[in-house]
């Protein structure tokens, strides 16, 4: 009974020698290297699909929202790379206050407000110079003032949360295609065929992954046809001083105007669309 009793004594004394743990140490860690091997690659795989369909959700949520919102419009004007104080002098005031006119004329000066047949409405992309980001906002119009745009906290104006724009950098730019379908009195364009289609508005959407976009991820190009001005022009019911769709400035290939988003200077950034559209019922 002792000698059993001794021998158990010594065999709970005894452990795992120093060479037995550094063996087992080196062993797990080849059996753990040898499966990252094969995790490493999924892991990877796994979080460039999610940022790719993160990237890809914010372009589309923001070219369907302006698709949707301007495709009825009777009168567009994009106005391209610049800021808001640009939109109050000159050439460009004059152009919000005749599309403000139109929609004035028509609804009447005997109108309620908020019973107006036809709205001055303006999207806006916003650049934000300390996160380097674009933020969609939906501006209110005073339609009282020829179309000036209303001082409103940012924040109510912006159509997507912050949390759709993680990680993604934006670049956005509008131009009118380049089209034959409607005749033009000018023999000496294309055969008496217009240059450019003011029916049909093209969007270009870049996305990248730092804010000095070096890093790009996705880009789409979509053409968003205008059913209204599409229509009356079609008809011949009407002139473009009536419905329209104008790029401020002109497309580059037009006058040799560049206007992107790498060759234009701080402080000049925001893109704004203005556009007339009719009230919907109710």
């Amino acid at each position: 009974m002792r000698s059993i009793w001794k021998l158990l004594r010594k065999r709970s004394s005894s452990g795992f020698t120093l060479v037995e743990m550094v063996v087992s140490v080196a062993l797990l860690a080849i059996l753990l290297g040898g499966m990252m091997l094969f995790v490493a690659p999924i892991v990877r795989s796994f979080n460039d699909t999610q940022r790719d369909l993160t990237v890809e959700n914010a372009a589309t949520a923001v070219e369907e929202y302006i698709t949707k919102s301007i495709r009825n419009a009777t009168q567009i004007t994009v106005f391209s790379y610049t800021n808001d104080a640009a939109l109050t002098t000159g050439s460009n005031k004059q152009i919000i206050a005749d599309m403000n006119k139109y929609c004035t004329d028509i609804n009447g000066s005997s109108v309620i407000e908020g019973k107006e047949k036809y709205l001055l409405k303006c999207i806006s992309l916003r650049y934000d110079e300390t996160t380097g980001k674009y933020v969609l906002c939906q501006e209110s119009v005073d339609m009282k003032s020829g179309g000036a745009l209303k001082t409103v906290d940012i924040n109510n104006k912006k159509v997507f949360s912050d949390c759709l724009y993680n990680d993604v950098y934006l670049t956005l730019d509008f131009r009118m295609p380049e089209n034959g379908d409607y005749m033009s009195t000018d023999t000496t364009i294309y055969n008496r065929l217009e240059k450019y289609r003011n029916d049909t508005l093209q969007t270009t959407i870049c996305a990248y992954s730092d804010p000095s976009r070096s890093n790009k991820l996705f880009e789409g190009t979509g053409l968003s046809e205008l059913r209204q001005i599409k229509f009356m022009r079609q008809q011949s019911k009407t002139n473009d001083t009536e419905y329209f769709m104008k790029m401020i400035p002109s497309n580059p290939e037009d006058d040799g105007t560049v206007h992107t988003f790498s060759e234009s200077t701080t402080g000049n950034r925001n893109i704004y669309i203005y556009y007339a559209i009719r009230r919907l019922a109710g």
